[in-house]
This record gives C-alpha cells, sequence and structure tokens, in this order.
C-alpha cells in the first residue's frame, strides 16, 4: 500500500506547489502592473515639453487615474480571493483524493487478507 503513495505525495505536493506559485505570480503580476500606472501617472505631469494643460483636464484625468487605480486594486484583491479560494479548494478535494485512495487500498488489503 505504502509503494501507491510513493506518487500520490510527490505528485499531490508538486500541485501544490504550482497552485501557490500560480496565484503569487498572478498578484505580483497585478501589483506591479498598478505601479506601473503610477509611475506613468507622475511621469505624466512632470515631462519636459508637454504643452500647458488646462486646470479642468488635469482635473478629470486626476479623477480619472484614481477611479481606475481604485478598480484596479479591487479587481486584483477579488481575483486574488477568486484564485486562493480555488486553490484551497483544489487542494482539499486532492488531500479527499488521497484520502479515498488510502481506505480504498485498505479495504482491498483486508479482502485479500480474508481470502
Amino acid at each position: 500500500m505504502e509503494k501507491a503513495f510513493e506518487f500520490f505525495d510527490p505528485w499531490l505536493k508538486s500541485q501544490k506547489d504550482f497552485l501557490g506559485n500560480w496565484t503569487g505570480s498572478q498578484k505580483e503580476l497585478m501589483d506591479n502592473w498598478i505601479e506601473s500606472i503610477k509611475k506613468i501617472h507622475l511621469s505624466f505631469g512632470t515631462m519636459e515639453g508637454t504643452p500647458r494643460v488646462s486646470p479642468q483636464l488635469l482635473e478629470r484625468f486626476n479623477s480619472w487615474y484614481i477611479t481606475m487605480l481604485s478598480s484596479s486594486r479591487a479587481l486584483t484583491e477579488g481575483i486574488t480571493n477568486l484564485q486562493n479560494a480555488w486553490k484551497t479548494m483544489i487542494e482539499k478535494q486532492m488531500e479527499m483524493s488521497k484520502e479515498i485512495t488510502k481506505q480504498f487500498l485498505d479495504l482491498v488489503a483486508k479482502a485479500e487478507e480474508t481470502k
């Protein structure tokens, strides 16, 4: 029976590692994207040679920027929460599969003993 888990345990660990890396990289991607938007916004106002922008246009741009940044943060948070919930569900499902396999192998071993 232990031979069956020589494959199962490393597979389970690799799946957990993959899910952890995947969710982490997605969050990092979104955080970096938000940070790059901040830098673009900062550079927009400090570029040399840019034409003078009316205060009303600048106010609208800043309003748009703040709204977009807030929406991006909310989206990132929502996606991260969804990915973490999915990851947790998959991990629990893999653990349950392992337990079911163990119980099945125990039943098979008991059935063979009674023969």
